[in-house]
């Protein structure tokens, strides 16, 4: 049977993900501590925080406001555009306006996804209501 994962309905990014606008951080379980160097990824950048990386060889994922740049590491291809982690062992994080964090050990981990803004009218902020790829409808109003 396949496990499904429903996104958020929140602005907060998930998995030690950031509030606010701000990026995610790395969480190791064995260790219990933060921005652990056994978690070979970077989270996901925010709206104004960028997300955390890697000391050496990595660059983390960018905030919009920093230029929305993804991830970097010269061992695996960039985090995606919009402040997405690059993945290394574990995945990185989803960029949003807060960004995914990453939560696991040296040798796993399960990386989040990014919160989502809105502040539009008629909001209907449910999960699990689409199949497939994500949708954002906008319609002028004139």
């Amino acid at each position: 049977m396949e496990t499904v994962t429903r996104g958020q309905a929140t602005g907060d990014g998930t998995r030690y993900g950031g509030s606010g606008g701000i990026g995610g951080s790395r969480y190791n379980t064995l260790n219990l501590t933060f921005d652990s160097g056994d978690i070979k990824a970077s989270s996901g950048a925010g709206y104004k925080g960028d997300g955390d990386s890697l000391n050496t060889g990595g660059s983390p994922a960018k905030s919009f406001l920093s230029g929305s740049t993804g991830g970097y590491h010269v061992a695996v291809k960039n985090g995606g555009f919009g402040g997405g982690g690059f993945g290394l062992t574990q995945g990185g994080g989803g960029g949003g306006y807060s960004g995914g964090g990453i939560v696991g050990t040296k040798t796993s981990g399960t990386a989040g996804g990014g919160g989502s803004f809105n502040s539009g009218s008629s909001q209907i902020n449910e999960t699990g209501i689409n199949e497939g790829d994500g949708k954002v409808i906008i319609t002028l109003i004139t």
